[in-house]
């Protein structure tokens, strides 16, 4: 039996989703900058391995520098950008958000299902009873033949929760159709 939804928070959702993709193009523009930077050499989203390399091919240890030099600096700011934006990252949430095909990733199905998982919120299992019931009682008072919808008026509730029929009201009711 599927589960009753109550109510999708879809602003919620949207912002989370949009946030985990900025992630998720941070992480490929790490890997397209790193490329870029290294004239294919490397394909990575660590830091100090671009550093690294940088300074082996300049000669010097800063990485700055050795990017100016080499007229690189635009890329490899934008590289250092993208970095600081999936530095969080542990490798347990990259397995579990992401799904990777080469130096290519794209937001898991995993992760999509627990994200419209997290922002819908259902009915209790004991609430899907009631309402269940609930269904039932308004497909007999929708068959109801020759009342109007007003018949339901009817139905009144006694202090201590329990219903019955208001006669006068149901006699009420039928005497103005």
């Amino acid at each position: 039996m599927s589960k009753i939804v109550v109510t999708f928070q879809d602003k919620k959702h949207k912002k989370e989703l949009e946030a985990k993709q900025q992630q998720c193009d941070s992480l490929n523009a790490t890997f397209e900058l790193s490329s870029i930077i290294t004239n294919g050499e490397l394909a990575t989203n660590q830091l100090q391995e671009v550093k690294d390399w940088l300074s082996a091919k300049s000669g010097f240890p800063n990485s700055v520098y050795s990017a100016q030099l080499m007229n690189i600096e635009t890329e490899f700011k934008a590289f250092i950008i993208a970095f600081n934006a999936i530095k969080h990252i542990d490798d347990e949430t990259l397995s579990k958000d992401f799904t990777r095909t080469g130096n290519t990733f794209i937001l898991s199905q995993k992760y999509l299902q627990r994200l419209e998982e997290s922002n819908t919120k259902y009915l209790s299992d004991d609430l899907e009873k009631v309402y269940r019931k609930l269904i039932k009682v308004t497909k007999e008072l929708n068959e109801v033949e020759g009342m109007t919808r007003n018949a339901s008026n009817s139905l009144q509730r006694s202090y201590n929760g329990i219903w019955k029929v208001n006669t006068q009201g149901l006699y009420m009711i039928n005497s103005r159709i």
